[in-house]
């Protein structure tokens, strides 16, 4: 199987990290694409004890909540690591689950009113059974009894589709949103050029409520993503509430490349970098934009991360390398209590004067890259108070194509700050105000680069 790792929300090649060994949670070499955690429990012997496999899905998907343990969920965003180890298949993980359940002395009623259960359906159920759509929809329940939005169960199609869109390109309609941990609200913070969403109207701050007809208020954020993706050339409806209106817009998906970096010279001197996303192009694109700039006679950098949810780790670490001499970015402590440490090294592509932008909907990756420049005095940040995510997901791949996604650590700063549920206070606060066309944060923060040149 294939571990796949992420901080905050949704997903270059760079420094490789290390593999782990299989007989603990040390962390050594890793695939580009991100970096794993720990080691995964041995597989248990499966008894199935007379009842049908399809059924037992379904019931244990009821059965989640009552059995699984609460894994944290204030967060918006996910940082994605990557690494390598063996796990079984999908079926195989559920058996061994309902083996624990059912063999524990306590559930042997439970275990035959399933059977029972299980006989009728056969005898009495007039429809036909797709065993498939039992075990997707019961391993989706089961994740879903973790009471954590951002854990979940994802298809083989689904989990192809997340890893493609890590890599850069996917298929989709061209959005990237967030999910309010509390009121489970969908926002729309990013609308790529060009893309289908662009051209059915979407807009920044529209609120996603319903898929092809279908109410999404109680959904996960996984859910919602897998519904809106689909296979290229397919039609989706995507309602969103603007202002208090439902607005349907009809988008046909296709294959989006992902554009990660926007820059510009504001003014003689100053350069503008806007990354909206921390993927596997990002550090590409960054550091191209930076070369640009500087080739432009940039002397003073303005790092917009506004609206930034987050992730992959592997990015956000090679993108704070670029910025920072030898130092420590972040810490990450995983549920054993084992504690990593992400350094850079002295590879910076811009070592000038820098003010770093936040908001309230810069989460993650984007928490530690100013958490990082923030603690090593390498930049002023100015903004608003970020969204406050400072735990860990990782994804793990199962030997059938399918994955889950769990949530795995904490992380803190440099300066050993834990932000999770706190955020990271700008240096100099400051807010944009809805009622003008003037970007009154940006002003603020070309003031204080004009101080630093």
């Amino acid at each position: 199987m294939e571990e796949n790792r992420e901080f905050g929300q949704m997903p270059t090649e760079g420094r490789e990290y290390g593999q782990i060994p299989p007989e603990g949670r040390e962390y050594g070499q890793i695939p580009p694409a991100g970096r794993d955690y720990g080691q995964i429990p041995p597989e248990r012997p499966v008894r199935w004890r007379g009842f049908k496999l399809g059924f037992l899905l379904g019931a244990l998907a009821m059965l989640a909540a009552m059995v699984l343990v609460l894994v944290g969920a204030q967060m918006a965003t996910t940082f994605r690591i990557t690494g390598r180890l063996n796990l079984p298949d999908a079926g195989e993980l559920l058996a061994s689950a309902a083996d624990d359940l059912t063999g524990s002395g306590q559930n042997s009623a439970l275990t035959d009113k399933l059977a029972r259960i299980d006989e009728l359906i056969d005898q009495y159920f007039i429809f036909d059974v797709d065993r498939n759509a039992m075990t997707d929809k019961a391993l989706a329940g089961y994740i879903s009894g973790l009471d954590d939005v951002y854990s979940g169960y994802y298809t083989p199609q689904e989990y192809r589709d997340t890893m493609e869109e890590s890599d850069g390109t996917y298929t989709g309609i061209g959005v990237a949103v967030q999910q309010d941990p509390e009121t489970l609200a969908v926002t729309v913070l990013t609308v790529y050029p060009g893309s289908p969403a662009e051209g059915a109207g979407i807009e920044k701050g529209d609120i996603l409520a319903k898929v092809d007809g279908e109410d999404i208020a109680e959904w996960n954020l996984t859910d919602i993503v897998s519904r809106i993706r689909g296979k290229e050339g397919t039609e989706v409806v995507v309602t969103v509430n603007r202002n208090g209106e439902l607005i349907d817009t009809r988008m046909t998906r296709r294959v989006l490349d992902k554009i990660t970096v926007e820059s510009r010279m504001l003014e003689e001197g100053t350069g503008y970098l806007q990354l909206t996303e921390f993927d596997t192009v990002s550090i590409t694109q960054l550091e191209k934009a930076v070369d640009d700039l500087k080739a432009q006679g940039m002397t003073g950098l303005i790092l917009d991360l506004r609206d930034n949810p987050g992730g992959l780790l592997t990015s956000v670490v090679n993108i704070a390398d670029d910025f920072l001499g030898k130092s420590d970015i972040l810490y990450i402590d995983d549920k054993q209590g084992n504690r990593s440490t992400y350094s850079a090294e002295d590879g910076a592509v811009w070592d000038g004067p820098m003010v770093v932008l936040i908001n309230e909907n810069s989460a993650s990756a984007s928490e530690v890259l100013s958490g990082a420049l923030q603690d090593n005095n390498r930049a002023i940040v100015v903004g608003e108070q970020s969204f406050g995510k400072g735990i860990v997901q990782t994804f793990f791949t199962l030997n059938d194509g399918s994955g889950i996604k769990l949530t795995t650590a904490h992380y803190s700063t440099p300066g050993g700050r834990d932000i999770h549920g706190v955020g990271i206070t700008p240096d100099l606060g400051a807010e944009d105000d809805a009622e003008t066309e003037a970007d009154e944060q940006l002003d603020a923060a070309l003031e204080e680069i004009r101080r630093l040149q």
